[in-house]
């Protein structure tokens, strides 16, 4: 559990998997996963038998049904496909992957917009590939990515984000806590589920006021669920400077008159996407190493990811 789990399409890494030998080897994916994530490569093609090189696949609808077939052949290759799926999914529990990175347009790994033919219409770019379908199913809250979108950097934020966040849940829930232990794991989450979804925060807030009174066992799935849910929701301007705005209340008696207009000034440029996120954060930073405050220290806002990580230095 020393870094979170990323299942990523071994194409992407490299490998030599794809139908003519080839592979799409991603620098971004490797920059971003490679010092900080434990990676599981997965191939489903090679996964269920197929091998290199092999005849190329596409998806097909019959009877209401999305099927795997050869592109020539017609040969159908869907139940061996749901039965690596299958036999994928049952080597891990529900908080033993922290993310996906999938290859865009596949037929078994795509995620979105792959071609999906039905009759004579043609093909249309609203199918799922029908690995990245089962994994869904499987992994409902988990972070899930194809590699083009990562290039944009308020996706690639809120995906990283959410990975470190799984693991942090994970180690959570594998520690046998106690309420007093979701007590303090939601306190130090509190600021980041916040820029997420408020009402989502309320709602897990509440659940934890009831740690001594109801099964404390389904208290914490419900939280799990409602922790993974929350974060799922991107976060916007607006919320993450009213959460900055809270926490510049914290320095208010032992700041000068410049320091708070300093602080102040840099969250409005920030509401008003004149600056990136990195700046205010950074005088919260600065304010905090003069003025110790525990609470504000232990909060995952601040850092929800390790600082190998510079990406909040875009306009949100």
């Amino acid at each position: 559990m020393e870094r979170p789990k990323v299942v990523v399409s071994g194409c992407l890494l490299g490998e030599l998997v794809r139908h003519n030998q080839g592979h799409c080897r991603n620098k971004l994916v490797l920059s971003v996963l490679y010092e900080q994530a434990e990676i599981i490569s997965v191939c489903p093609e090679m996964g269920m038998g197929m091998g290199t090189p092999r005849p190329t696949l596409k998806l097909v609808e019959r009877d209401g049904v999305t099927r795997l077939v050869e592109s020539k052949l017609d040969i159908d290759w869907t139940d061996r496909m749901n039965a690596y799926a299958n036999v994928f999914r049952k080597q891990y529990g529900p908080n033993d992957i922290h993310g996906f990175v999938l290859k865009s347009k596949s037929p078994t790994c795509g995620m979105e917009r792959v071609p999906l033919t039905r009759g004579q219409h043609g093909a249309k770019r609203d199918g799922v590939g029908l690995f990245a379908a089962a994994m869904k199913t499987a992994f409902p809250y988990t972070p899930i990515e194809e590699e083009g979108r990562l290039n944009d950097d308020r996706l690639r934020e809120h995906f990283i984000e959410r990975v470190f966040a799984h693991h942090r849940l994970a180690i959570f829930l594998s520690s046998d806590p106690q309420p007093k232990d979701l007590i303090a794991f939601h306190s130090r989450h509190k600021m980041q589920l916040m820029i997420h979804d408020e009402h989502r925060y309320r709602e897990l807030g509440r659940l934890v006021a009831q740690s001594g009174s109801r099964p404390f066992s389904k208290l914490i799935d419900d939280y799990g669920t409602g922790f993974k849910t929350c974060l799922a929701n991107p976060s916007n301007a607006k919320r993450n400077a009213n959460v900055l705005s809270h926490l510049a209340g914290f320095f208010k008696r032992g700041n000068d008159g410049h320091d708070r207009n300093e602080l102040a000034s840099a969250i409005d440029l920030y509401r008003r996407q004149q600056q990136p996120l990195s700046v205010p954060l950074a005088l919260i930073r600065h304010h905090l190493r003069h003025q110790p405050h525990s609470w504000l220290e232990q909060q995952s806002y601040l850092q929800p990811y390790p600082s190998h990580y510079r990406i909040r230095d875009f306009l949100a």
